[in-house]
């Protein structure tokens, strides 16, 4: 059955196509994905070092696996959220309710279908699966893999005792299960990826992996998330090759980077004085800020601990500190941690642009408020969380969800 019968965004009207089929938007989110990980980047050289997998290596394997973020949307309950117009797609089944969302499903799909797959060489190899004594290892291995992918909606999901008959079926038209079987194998065999299979039968890898999955899930995240913006990536519901559509997809993904400003890291600058951060202004740094920017900076992990009075400028000596550490290469960004919202919110409005003088006038560094309600804080929601255009909430919650612009939740 054709994987071309099912559509991944769908939109509530608008000129041009009114429907992105699914394994186009899956392959556009691989594409965002493919370029944030090239093995020259920062993120590519940590993970690789730290999982012990060449980057190239890692890079075809991660982005194999983010092409199936959205296996869930292959289950006809979800199919039935929206009917498009204007295209051949599998009719929804009536007695398929979608009750739980779809990268719930994606797990559920993945738990239900892996092991045949694996068989069958849709996974790529040689089908075979190690003795039965490494067999949960590696069934352990691959969940942690996928982990990440599935929840690229920001939080971990798992199948637990769902049954796949509730959502995904067959019928005259389509049959969920062969559609998501064909385009898997179809992207493998694009993709060309290697199992690290001494890795995923290792427990004390997994860990390692663990460790990490945090990570990987805000790089699905931001994938997903720049993949699915319509501005740059057109819906598509003309039938094509897959290995047609990549290139489009990478071009798209490309340019989307550019434009968004995550095609480079932020290039961090030296700390040139207190004056280059307030426009030229002659500022006498206090003793403390004055200790902080000729304090030696180490070549290994540091911990600095600053303690003074009230007034003595801990905030700004803590940041020239962050500068130079920045320019010297010992980081990527900077956290703060506030006791409250509040304090958050106050931080937030104190340091306003601050971060961008720790970086080239070419870089596009953000700045995140990251409590719970940051959406009430009208500076962070002016800075970064401008909307996208409207496409479907596919969220499992209720009927009026589906009617709701979607709104983008995060920001990197």
């Amino acid at each position: 059955m054709s994987y071309y019968l099912y559509w991944g965004k769908a939109k509530p009207s608008d000129e041009g196509d009114s429907c992105h089929l699914l394994p186009y938007h899956s392959l556009d989110v691989a594409a965002v994905g493919w370029y944030l990980l090239a093995p020259e980047r920062p993120l590519a050289q940590r993970l690789s070092r730290q999982l012990d997998i060449p980057p190239d290596a890692l890079r075809h394997l991660l982005v194999f696996l983010l092409g199936l973020h959205d296996l869930g949307k292959f289950a006809r309950a979800f199919q039935g959220v929206a009917r498009p117009e204007g295209v051949e797609l599998a009719p929804p089944i009536e007695r398929l309710a979608y009750t739980e969302r779809h990268d719930r499903l994606g797990a559920l799909l993945w738990q239900s279908c892996w092991i045949e797959w694996w068989r069958d060489g849709v996974l790529g190899g040689d089908g075979e699966l190690p003795p039965r004594r490494e067999r949960r290892q590696l069934a352990d291995g691959l969940r942690a893999l996928l982990a990440p992918m599935f929840g690229h909606h920001g939080q971990p999901v798992d199948a637990g005792q769902l049954n796949a008959d509730q959502f995904f079926g067959d019928d005259e038209h389509a049959s969920d299960n062969e559609a998501s079987r064909q385009f898997v194998a179809d992207w493998a065999a694009l993709i060309e990826f290697e199992w690290p299979l001494d890795k995923l039968v290792s427990p004390e890898w997994r860990e390692f992996f663990l460790a990490l999955s945090w990570t990987v899930a805000g790089w699905a995240t931001l994938s997903d998330w720049l993949g699915s913006n319509r501005d740059h990536f057109a819906y598509c519901q003309k039938e094509m090759p897959l290995a047609e559509y990549w290139p489009i997809a990478l071009g798209r993904a490309e340019r989307a980077l550019e434009e968004t400003g995550f095609a480079q890291p932020p290039e961090p600058v030296p700390y040139a004085g207190l004056a280059n951060w307030f426009g030229g202004q002659s500022i006498t740094p206090t003793p403390l800020q004055r200790e902080a920017e000729v304090l030696p900076i180490g070549d290994g992990p540091q911990l600095f601990v600053l303690e003074d009075v009230t007034g003595a400028g801990k905030t700004e000596a803590a940041c020239i500190l962050t500068q130079r550490l920045l320019a010297a290469g010992h980081g990527e960004g900077l956290y703060f941690a506030l006791p409250t919202m509040a304090t958050s919110n106050a931080m937030y409005e104190r340091l306003g642009d601050l971060h961008q003088r720790f970086y080239a006038a070419a870089s596009r560094p953000s700045f995140v408020l990251a409590h719970g309600a940051r959406e009430l804080n009208d500076a962070f929601m002016k800075a970064v969380a401008a909307e996208q255009p409207e496409d479907w909430d596919y969220a499992a919650t209720s009927d009026t969800e589906f009617k709701r612009p979607w709104r983008p939740a995060w920001m990197a």
